[in-house]
C-alpha cells in the first residue's frame, strides 16, 4: 500500500529576518522564506509505503530523511537555507515517529485535510531552535488545509 500524505509544519514564532527552507533529497533547498517573526508553515507530501516492524507507519518520498525507523524532515536555517549573509548556519530535525496510523487514516477520510506539527521556532536563547524537534501544543493533528 502506497498513499500520498500532504503535511504541514508550523515554525511557532521563530527569530526575525532569519531564512527558512524545506530541504529535499541530499541539499536542495525549497520554500525559502524569511521570517517577520510570525509563524512559518510548511507544506509537503510524504509517501505512507506499508509499515514498519513497529507497526508504524513507514514514511518515504524526497522529503523524508534517515533510517526507515526514524525519519524526519529537515528545515534548514540561515546559509543552508540559502542567506549567504545569516551568521547561522542550522537545521530542525522535524521527528515524523509521533504520526500515528489513526492520523494518517484521519488525513486519508478527510478531503481537504493536512497532517499538521506545530514545533518551536526558537530556542531558549532566542536563537533559531535547531537538531532534534519534537510537537508542542498536542502533537501532529488532522487539520483543514
Amino acid at each position: 500500500m502506497k498513499v500520498e500524505i500532504p503535511i504541514r509544519i508550523v515554525l511557532v514564532r521563530p527569530p526575525k529576518a532569519v531564512q527558512y527552507a524545506l530541504q529535499r533529497g541530499r541539499d536542495e533547498i525549497v520554500s525559502s522564506v524569511r521570517s517577520n517573526g510570525s509563524d512559518l508553515a510548511f507544506d509537503l507530501t510524504l509517501t505512507v509505503s506499508g509499515q514498519l516492524e513497529s507497526g508504524a507507519p513507514r514514511f518515504t518520498g524526497p522529503f523524508a530523511q534517515g533510517p526507515a525507523q526514524e525519519r524526519f524532515v529537515y528545515i534548514t536555517i540561515g546559509t543552508m537555507a540559502g542567506d549567504p549573509q545569516s551568521c547561522w548556519s542550522r537545521r530542525a530535525k522535524i521527528h515524523l515517529s509521533e504520526i500515528s496510523w489513526s492520523v494518517v487514516e484521519e488525513a486519508q477520510s478527510t478531503p481537504g485535510s493536512v497532517i499538521a506539527g506545530r514545533f518551536a521556532g526558537t530556542g531558549k536563547k532566542g536563537e533559531p531552535a535547531c537538531a532534534s524537534m519534537r510537537t508542542v501544543e498536542g502533537g501532529w493533528a488532522v487539520v483543514q488545509s
